[in-house]
């Protein structure tokens, strides 16, 4: 059991060990007995701020039945700081800190609305990015945003919550950029799994997802927005990886992987990284 409620962060970076770490601290505050769950950081030098985004998803579910959520100790200074850049922290009474190269896109609540709402952050914030790749027409560079929003909108309709956070972050010394979406409500391998006829494992459903033209939606609409962002990580060499329940799928190029957590994570998320040194140049019909 967790004493008095505290649950102890470790290091965190976005790979599976960091997400399944996220899982299993999700686990670990079923047996909180205290109105208070309190994040106790003081020993946290490194946590990736992509997993800001994940880490409030949780905590905002463990609002959401009854609890009260408060950031205990602070992390170490270089993790403070980035934290408060990217104001996770701020939801916890601390202070922003200014972002001064634009290199953090912000926690960032997504409103529940009929949603493009999704593309329209993405359009926003990732958009105006300085480190977005250049040699992209701009025709393509709003095709492919839109794919990413239209993605993140039809994960969120299947979840059927409006728990959804987004955030994002410019690696300098790796030259990528990586967006993520995480949500606290029905995974895919639910959704999927009872809207497919034949038996899939849990992995073969969210990989069913991510092919063209499947969708779950009674309209048959949509179904394009992640395998249109799965071809074009192939291209560019960058990431695209989902979480959903128990499942981690990730694909890296064209290599592609799914593994299990050893608890499962309360919803979904879609990180997406791309390499911003890209010198293709890319038009619409790359991606049609």
């Amino acid at each position: 059991m967790a004493e008095a409620g505290k649950l102890k962060v470790v290091n965190t970076d976005h790979d599976f060990s960091g997400f399944d770490y996220l899982a299993r601290l999700h686990a670990e505050a079923a047996s909180v007995e205290t109105e208070t769950i309190s994040l106790e950081m003081g020993n946290v030098n490194w946590f990736s701020a992509i997993m800001a985004a994940p880490l409030k998803v949780i905590a905002d579910h463990w609002v959401a039945t009854g609890k009260r959520v408060t950031v205990g100790s602070d992390p170490l200074p270089r993790t403070y700081e980035t934290l408060c850049r990217n104001h996770f922290l701020c939801y916890y009474g601390r202070d922003p800190v200014q972002d001064g190269y634009s290199t953090s896109i912000p926690v960032t609540l997504l409103p529940d609305r009929q949603d493009l709402k999704g593309a329209d952050f993405l359009m926003e914030k990732v958009a105006r990015s300085p480190y977005f790749p250049s040699r992209m027409s701009p025709r393509f560079k709003r095709h492919l945003l839109t794919s990413f929003g239209e993605a993140f909108s039809n994960v969120r309709q299947h979840a059927e919550t409006s728990n959804v956070v987004a955030c994002g972050q410019y690696y300098v010394a790796k030259q990528r950029l990586a967006v993520i979406v995480a949500d606290g409500g029905v995974t895919i391998p639910h959704k999927v799994l009872g809207h497919v006829p034949s038996r899939l494992s849990p992995v073969d459903a969210v990989r069913w997802a991510m092919d063209r033209g499947n969708t779950t939606r009674s309209d048959g609409l949509g179904g394009d927005g992640l395998w249109r962002l799965r071809e074009f990580v192939s291209d560019n060499q960058g990431s695209l990886t989902v979480v959903s329940g128990r499942v981690y799928w990730r694909q890296e190029g064209s290599n592609e992987i799914g593994r299990f957590l050893s608890s499962p994570f309360p919803g979904t998320c879609v990180h997406w990284e791309i390499a911003v040194r890209d010198d293709r140049v890319y038009d619409t019909d790359a991606v049609s």
